[in-house]
């Protein structure tokens, strides 16, 4: 059922998008500025899909741009994600991942201290079943080729948007191979 939902919310999501070209106005609510197409897939998924049920998903966010964790912790919040957990650096992102054992992890690659691919490579040497979501905005074949050989579950270009969010976290549980 929840699998069916998902797929349904995927197809809204799509028809939805396509309507975008075509709005040229916001919509305001309880002081924020919404665009009409966001809130409606913001009222879709607080009602079917991915958001209807908070998830037992414990997920770690590691970006050295606070703006980018702020921006990928609320697209959590919205796919009802509760447990979302923040590091400005791989060396931080392999500490967390000791202490708090993660569903899944969104990892910049370019980062100061430790980047991105060694925290991916520690991480899985810690816990192979933990999902790694790589996120770049210098996105190479390069990367793209070391972060899957190293383990990583997928790869996503930044900006993140709300929607590969919510498709990472479907594809997560669709598969069940998370502790949810």
């Amino acid at each position: 059922m929840a699998i069916e939902a998902y797929q349904m919310s995927l197809i809204v999501r799509q028809m939805l998008n396509s309507l975008k070209k075509y709005c040229c106005f916001k919509v305001y609510c309880e002081g924020n500025e919404y665009d009409p197409v966001e809130l409606i897939l913001m009222t879709h998924f607080s009602i079917k899909g991915v958001g209807s049920v908070n998830n037992q998903l414990k997920v770690l966010i590691c970006d050295d741009s606070l703006l980018v964790r702020k921006k990928l912790r609320e697209a959590l919040e919205k796919c009802k994600c509760e447990s979302v957990l923040e590091a400005e650096n791989g060396n931080v992102a392999v500490e967390l991942v000791k202490l708090e054992n993660p569903d899944l992890v969104f990892m910049d690659i370019v980062m100061p201290d430790k980047d991105g691919l060694e925290a991916l490579e520690e991480i899985k040497k810690i816990n192979k079943n933990i999902k790694v979501v790589m996120a770049s905005s210098a996105g190479t074949n390069e990367h793209l080729k070391k972060a899957l050989k190293l383990g990583a579950y997928d790869f996503i270009q930044k900006p993140v948007t709300l929607d590969a969010v919510t498709n990472i976290i479907g594809k997560l549980l669709k598969e069940g191979t998370a502790n949810v």
